[in-house]
């Protein structure tokens, strides 16, 4: 999808209206009809700004990313001007979170002989 076409993608689905998202971006709404139509070439500024109004990041929007973390996004911009994720697990299938904790704990449960084998060569003690 091309980047207008992820904006209003995006729009659509925070169910935002034309006339709230221009206003927030401090434009009118012909100049932000022509950004999702294509017709006005936008500036990263502007890219930046439409991506804050929809909480995303500006490769999120221009790589159209709304699933690439399965669960929850919260993004967060604090006073300083730090930002970040937290990813929640809500919304993600119990099972598929069990199978993947069984599955790294089963591939350490193969590492501790070779570990105890090199303690052990190297006469290490690993009584813990």
């Amino acid at each position: 999808m091309a980047i207008e076409e992820n904006i209003k993608f995006f729009r659509i689905q925070k169910e935002y209206d034309v006339q709230y998202v221009a206003g927030k971006l401090g434009m009118t709404v012909e100049e932000y009809e022509l950004i999702e139509s294509g017709t006005k070439d936008i500036t990263y500024k502007q890219l930046e700004a439409i991506a804050e109004v929809f909480v995303m990041t500006t490769v999120d929007l221009i790589q159209h990313n709304d699933a690439s973390v399965p669960g929850i996004k919260n993004y967060f911009f604090n006073q300083n001007g730090n930002n970040g994720i937290n990813v929640k697990s809500q919304g993600v299938d119990p099972e598929l979170i069990a199978k993947f904790y069984d599955d790294l704990y089963h591939s350490q449960l193969k590492k501790i002989p070779v570990l105890e084998s090199l303690l052990r060569d190297n006469n290490i003690d690993y009584n813990f």
